[in-house]
């Protein structure tokens, strides 16, 4: 049953994360699963949670054990600046409503988002400066 509750997460080290394969469904023994790659973790800032990327391993993604229904997502990323990287930040259901936040690896000065919902597609370009 959900419950709406304000949360704020850090990684102060790597135990609120398990292996996908792992995971047995219970959200409150773990926030977040290791879905591909390998995170790292650093002591900056309390800690932060690095996602690699490397040319044999296609990225590295975690998803959060907990749903979502409303409210405000704040994240903080840095991207990569190669041709052919995509760096993005992604909200999906489980019936494959997404909402997503990508930044091309060259175009500096750009982000793309879209949103589905049951089937439909939306697609924006935002330029920055």
């Amino acid at each position: 049953m959900p419950i709406c509750q304000d949360a704020v997460y850090t990684f102060p080290d790597m135990s609120s994360l398990v292996t996908a394969d792992k995971y047995d469904g219970n959200s409150t023994s773990h926030s977040w699963t290791i879905d591909q790659g390998t995170p790292q973790h650093t002591n900056n800032n309390g800690g932060e949670l690095v996602l690699i990327l490397t040319e044999t391993n296609n990225g590295t993604r975690v998803s959060s054990t907990k749903y979502v229904h409303y409210g405000t997502i704040t994240a903080t990323a840095k991207s990569g600046k190669w041709a052919g990287v995509v760096t993005a930040f992604i909200t999906m259901s489980n019936i494959k409503d997404e909402i997503d936040w990508e930044w091309p690896g060259t175009k500096t000065t750009e982000a793309q988002t879209n949103f589905f919902f049951q089937g439909h597609v939306d697609c924006t370009s935002i330029h920055l400066s």
